[in-house]
């Protein structure tokens, strides 16, 4: 019997491990690329049984990664919480790589296993445009392209679909589903009692679920612990039980640059002398 399995393994595999490959002075194949063999003598059996070489485990290792990157994309897609604008804010698009939140969001994604088995999450504080949400929606994009599905959304956007669902509930379990979480702009949404319940519902659950957050806040960290409102009080505190560790952002507002440049872009065009037809 286990003879038949090894022969009907070394019938199924023969032909894929040919391709690419030559053989040894003893006669067996292996890779053109690595030289390891692609296939071997076991002792009692008659035949050659395929193996895997370097290259071949390289390749099914990519495509693995590769599949489990479209599915977290997929996932984060088709969710209602799916903001496209968030998409494009990534490392790889950093105009600062070497400041101090770059370099710890990036250490935060490699060291990703150890913090989510602990339920570590990071809190981003700062003035208006200083790249606390780009530096959030860059962890989420860089953990989602290792395959781990996660969604950012604003406080705002995540009050308006529990209030306009039947069942709020749902929308929130449906939230705490995903690995990971951003939570962005905390303390911008509109200042009610509805809000208040549904963030704070949110977060308890993200609490008892044990998965990271992140959250992002122009609020300060006094602010955070002495709120001026103090209905916001518990929330405020479930937020930093999570998010233990403060990622401060400083400096210039980023869109005020940005704003500068475009303006400065269409002068440009504006000023430019017309060219005139042929």
């Amino acid at each position: 019997m286990v003879e038949e399995v090894l022969l009907e393994a070394a019938r199924k595999g023969r032909a894929a491990q040919r391709a690419g490959t030559y053989r040894d002075e003893a006669g067996l194949l292996r890779c053109c690329v690595c030289h390891e063999p692609r296939e071997m003598e076991i002792p009692g059996f008659s035949g050659l049984l395929p193996v895997t070489c370097s290259c071949i485990q390289h390749a099914e290792a990519e495509k693995e990664a590769r599949r489990r990157e479209e599915e977290a994309r997929a996932r984060a897609r088709k969710s209602p919480f799916w903001t496209p604008g968030y998409g494009g804010m990534t490392f790889e698009a950093d105009d600062n790589p070497d400041s101090e939140a770059s370099r710890r969001c990036r250490r935060y994604v490699r060291l990703w296993r150890e913090a989510a088995g602990e339920n570590l999450g990071l809190l981003f504080s700062g003035p208006l445009g200083t790249g606390k949400s780009f530096y959030a929606a860059a962890v989420v994009n860089a953990l989602t392209a290792l395959g781990v599905p996660g969604v950012m959304v604003s406080t705002a956007r995540l009050v308006n679909l529990a209030r306009a669902s039947r069942e709020p509930q749902g929308i929130l379990d449906d939230l705490n589903r995903f690995p990971l979480v951003a939570l962005d702009d905390l303390g911008a949404e509109r200042d009610t009692d509805f809000a208040l319940e549904v963030l704070e519902s949110f977060v308890d659950a993200r609490c008892l679920v044990s998965r990271p957050l992140l959250v992002t806040t122009n609020l300060s960290g006094k602010q955070l612990r002495n709120p001026a409102d103090l209905r916001y009080a518990r929330l405020f505190d479930r937020v930093l039980a999570l998010c233990p560790y403060p990622v401060l952002l400083t400096g210039a507002s980023r869109r005020v640059k940005q704003e500068e440049a475009r303006r400065n872009r269409l002068r440009e065009l504006l000023d430019s002398p017309e060219e005139q037809p042929g």
